[in-house]
Formats: structure tokens, C-alpha cells, sequence
């Protein structure tokens, strides 16, 4: 906000002020801008980054529509800390219709992750069944340990098509923690939790950029060794801003999730867990190719 300045103790305010010299004009002083260049500046003035993290919509249309029930089933705003919600999930076609008719992806209908932006904390919820007979949500259910800013990614096949992830904004309520999560730096090729010690393992393992990768997950034991592949139906890729991610099925004997065609860039890698609701998270580095300039 800009203040007016008064002019205070003005000695001579009567008098009429001395001449100010004036500058000679030469084309370089004497330069002023065409309309043209105004309006490209003004235009670099108002530009505002393109919001890049999660919309309810993906890239390729199709979309979700969400709401929250309690243990109760009674409605809420938003989840809540350290309680167990009902995430009432809808895939929506690219058109904005209810997607009724899901296949199964292995034992589920649909696959959820609930996700911390700073990566404090993956949570996994597979929904088996619509939430009724002749309904076209199904729920997902968590309990977030802490409050904050969160990403939905919601899996899903349309009867006889394609997997397809979309990714929701969620702000769950209470119990904000003082220090933030790692982020998706300090994530690795490891993923621990209270009851999996895996290894997100890459063939080939140099990452050639733009070559077809496969991805395996192996058990390993307490000394960091492999003790074996663990096979999974499908892993999600989501980029940092969490607003764009794609699927790899499992495909292959020994299954493989196969990536035809990396893309360069900073990678979240999510996989349901066999056994409990802690998600499995990875950071892989896909390296941009070599500028051949």
C-alpha cells in the first residue's frame, strides 16, 4: 500500500521553485516502447505457473468424485486424524457419467492410496464391491495418523478396458505434526514397513534413458539381501506435484511390471503391501537423454 508523503516545515513553500535542467534528448535516452512491447511485458507480468498437483481429473479425461462417511456412516467435511473414514469414491468417463461396471484388479475392484504431500506417511485401501447393490462408489477407508494436505490415487479398470489412475486433493483435519516428512527425496529404492522390508529392483539397472524398463519387487531380510521376488499386480507412477500418474500391470513369467517408455524425470512409486495398510513408496530417477547438440 503506498502512503501519501505531506511536506512538513516547507521554508519557501511560497516561492516559486528553481528551474530543473533538462537532459539533452538522444535516441538512446528518447527510447520508449511500442504498444507491441507494452503489451508483451505486461503479458510476462500477469503469467502465473500452470497449477501442476492433484484436480480430480486426469489427463486423459476421466475423473473422481468423492465424499466422506464416518464409522457411522454419517456424512463429514473432510477426514479426520487419527480416525477411520469412508472415502465414497466414483470414477467418472471422460464425459462426467458414473463408471458403474469395474473389472477386478487381483482381488479388488478398486485400489486406493492415500498419500501425505511431504511423505510422512502411504496408506493402501482396495474397495472389493460398490458401497450397495445397484451403486456406482466404493470406499475406500483409512485412518491418517496426521493431519495436512494429502493426495487420493485411485486405480481403477472400466469393465473390458483400460487401467487408469486419477488423482484427488484431500486436506485431512487435526494433529498437524510440527516437522515436516522427507518428501520424496528421502525415499529411495527401499520401502520399510512394520511388517515388509522389499527392494524395488530395475532391469536393466543403469536406466537407460528412453529404453523399456521392468520393475521387480524382492523380499529381502534384516542383513539388506534378496530373498526372492514378490509378485504384485500393478505399481502406480506419480510425478512430485502429484497431479499426474500412470499405471504398470505385471505381465510376464516371472511377472515384471514393464515400462515401455520411460519418461525422464522424479518418480513416486506406490505398491499395495500383502499384508497390512501402509503403502510401499520408492523414488526412482529416470535420466533425461543425453542433449546430442
Amino acid at each position: 500500500m503506498l502512503a501519501s508523503l505531506g511536506l512538513s516545515g516547507c521554508r519557501g513553500c511560497s516561492e516559486s521553485p528553481p528551474p530543473v535542467a533538462q537532459a539533452p534528448v538522444t535516441p538512446e535516452n528518447h527510447a520508449v516502447a511500442t504498444p507491441h512491447e507494452a503489451s508483451a511485458v505486461a503479458e510476462a507480468a500477469a503469467a502465473t505457473p500452470v497449477y501442476a498437483g492433484p484436480s480430480s481429473k486426469a489427463a486423459d479425461g476421466f475423473q473422481l468424485s468423492t465424499g466422506f462417511l464416518d464409522s457411522n456412516g454419517q456424512p463429514l467435511p473432510q477426514p479426520k486424524a487419527g480416525v477411520s473414514t469412508a472415502i465414497y469414491t466414483t470414477a467418472l468417463d471422460p464425459e462426467g457419467h458414473p463408471i458403474g461396471a469395474l473389472d477386478r484388479i487381483g482381488a479388488s475392484e478398486m485400489l486406493g492410496f492415500l498419500v501425505a504431500r511431504d511423505m510422512r506417511h502411504a496408506l493402501a485401501a482396495h474397495a472389493v464391491a460398490p458401497v450397495r447393490e445397484g451403486a456406482d462408489a466404493r470406499a475406500l477407508t483409512f485412518a491418517p495418523p496426521a493431519g495436512g494436505d494429502h493426495a487420493l490415487v485411485a486405480v481403477f479398470r472400466p469393465q473390458g478396458g483400460a487401467l487408469h489412475a486419477v488423482i484427488s486433493p484431500v486436506s485431512v483435519a487435526g494433529n498437524l505434526p510440527q516437522l515436516m516428512g522427507p518428501g520424496l527425496n528421502g525415499l529411495s529404492l527401499r520401502s520399510e514397513t512394520s511388517q515388509e522390508h522389499v527392494e524395488l529392483v530395475l532391469l536393466p539397472a543403469d536406466r537407460t534413458p528412453s529404453a523399456p524398463l521392468d520393475l521387480q519387487l524382492q523380499d529381502i531380510d534384516n542383513q539388506g539381501h534378496r530373498k526372492g521376488p514378490v509378485n504384485v499386480p500393478i505399481a502406480v507412477l506419480v510425478d512430485p506435484p502429484m497431479g499426474r500418474a500412470m499405471v504398470l500391470e505385471a505381465t510376464g513369467e516371472p511377472p515384471m511390471l514393464h515400462w515401455q517408455t520411460p519418461l525422464a524425470g522424479e518418480w513416486l512409486v506406490l505398491i499395495a503391501p500383502k499384508k497390512g495398510e501402509q503403502a510401499l513408496a520408492f523414488h526412482l530417477t529416470i535420466p533425461a537423454a543425453p542433449d546430442k547438440r
